[in-house]
């Protein structure tokens, strides 16, 4: 490709709200940043493409595209159940592509195969670290659904990354926000309480229940409520001393999005702000309790009753969930639920996510086929999904110099920077036209009428891992000078029939 023909150039400035990394991509010409959305240009598509080629080599090569999807993986389900039926059809594997996402399904016959394939992908988390240049590390990811069983994220640790998680120093446990979970101490057990009511005169608020009734926040109960787009309520019970994570309820709940409910629509539920209650719940309010509740006995709470409270509060005896999930928030300075020391937060990218379903989603979900005894059987799944735009801004985090981008071979959108020094005079010209045509693809060719220092400072901008310079000087020594980028010095001349044979080793 000719450099005068590409869209897309250089700039020796980038808007400085950009991070280090993002004005490297944006300065180089791979991409450019509005308020709202990236656009790549033709090095950086160039380069999107090799990324997702590389993914698709290390966590699923034998996968077949399916085109794009509109609703990942709602879509994807409704397009299995019609085209898998039986065992002989497994295992299957497909992916889709929107934009540069790349997303992986995969179907397999039984847990044998599914505990390899979970393994592959782990090894594969790694795998893209070394291949691309940087160092991902595996943490916890948020699940997809409340039944999946694994679910992972590939994460690259950047102090200007646009993503948090939590991860202790001392054991390694990490995890994305909403998949994190602080350590939970039960309480010392005690001999269980009858129910009673009491008095709690402008007690509100947890903080204020607990000072009345002299007893800590962990030996009350904390009544959370959302509702969903129909105004129907969804209780959150948790223990008083930690807080409800919404994400984490959405998923538990199964309603889609849901809102803080309003003052309106818990008075048309029956429920009291302030002082409501799981026990003796209305009927149409979902329960979700986080396992915490079970961490404990005889807790308070609210008697849906203005200025009282109920002691001696149970759960399973007392009140039963609809549903039990975790659904505590975690931050940091929580303990960590390993080992128990505190939580820190760490910055950086996520570039991808992979998640083991359970059965039971299939059930739910109606997709069966037939297994090697001719009974129907819940179909098992994977699923993962990469954005090679993070991809793309994590290589650039790491593979640079002061001088610009230093792209690692597998990914570069060219190999080849093709420059020439005084382009006028014939000899010159006509060598770096014989190479152009010769290096074919893998060429990007500055072609420019600029100077000789434009170009090398592009050149290193840009980052290709070999620069390729014709010059007078260059031919009397027999050929053009070859030069890694990030080599220090000069680099090596090499003739121009070697280089157009392809037999230089680059």
């Amino acid at each position: 490709m000719r450099y005068s023909h590409i869209f897309g150039i250089t700039k020796r400035e980038a808007n400085s709200a950009l991070t280090e990394y993002q004005k490297l991509l944006s300065r180089a010409g791979f991409v450019r940043y509005a308020q709202d959305s990236v656009s790549l240009l033709h090095l950086g598509h160039l380069t999107v493409e090799k990324i997702v080629s590389e993914l698709i080599r290390t966590f699923s090569p034998e996968a077949q595209p399916i085109g794009e999807i509109a609703e990942w993986p709602d879509d994807v389900w409704k397009l299995v159940a019609s085209e898998v039926s039986s065992h002989r059809q497994l295992p299957i594997s497909v992916y889709s592509r929107r934009g540069a996402r790349v997303r992986f399904l995969e179907m397999l016959p039984d847990e044998e195969s599914i505990g390899v394939r979970v393994a592959a992908y782990q090894k594969g988390m790694s795998d893209i670290g070394g291949n691309f240049g940087v160092p991902v590390k595996e943490i916890e990811a948020t699940y997809l659904h409340p039944d999946d069983t694994v679910a992972l994220a590939a994460a690259v640790e950047i102090d200007e990354g646009e993503n948090t998680w939590l991860e202790c120093p001392e054991c390694g446990y990490a995890a994305e926000l909403h998949a994190a979970r602080p350590r939970v101490e039960p309480l010392p057990p005690e001999p269980l309480e009858e129910v009673r009511e009491v008095e709690t005169p402008g007690c509100t608020t947890i903080s204020a229940v607990a000072e009345y009734l002299g007893v800590p926040e962990s030996r009350t109960l904390k009544a959370v409520f959302y509702a969903d787009r129909d105004g129907r309520i969804v209780f959150a019970v948790i223990r008083g001393d930690l807080e409800v994570d919404p994400v984490k309820l959405e998923r538990a709940a199964g309603r889609g999005k849901l809102h803080v409910a309003t003052e309106e629509e818990l008075v048309a539920a029956g429920m009291v702000p302030g002082y409501a209650s799981p026990v003796g719940v209305s009927k149409g309010v979902l329960v979700v309790a986080d396992e915490s509740v079970l961490a404990g006995q005889n807790f308070v709470a609210g008697a849906n009753r203005p200025g009282f409270h109920l002691t001696g509060v149970n759960a399973g005896r007392d009140f039963v969930p609809y549903i039990w999930a975790d659904i505590a928030a975690a931050s940091a300075g929580d303990p960590c639920p390993r080992c128990g020391t505190s939580l820190e937060a760490a910055r950086g990218l996520i570039l991808g996510r992979f998640r083991q379903h359970s059965t039971a989603l299939s059930e739910n979900l109606g997709l069966l086929y037939l297994d090697r005894q001719g009974k129907p059987a819940p179909l098992r799944f994977l699923s993962a999904e990469f954005d090679a735009v993070k991809v793309l801004e994590a290589i650039a985090a790491f593979s640079h110099d002061g001088s610009g981008l230093v792209w690692p071979a597998a990914v570069a959108p060219y190999r080849f920077h093709l420059l020439t020094i005084k382009p006028k005079k014939e000899e010159v010209r006509t060598a770096a036209e014989d190479l152009y045509r010769s290096l074919g693809e893998e060429v990007l060719y500055d072609d420019r009428d600029a100077s000789p220092g434009v170009k090398f400072s592009d050149a290193d901008l840009i980052g290709l891992p070999v620069r390729v310079t014709v010059s007078p000087k260059s031919l009397e020594k027999g050929g053009a000078e070859v030069k890694r980028r990030g080599e220090d010095g000069r680099g090596t001349v090499v003739s121009i029939e070697k280089l157009a044979s392809g037999s230089f080793d680059s």
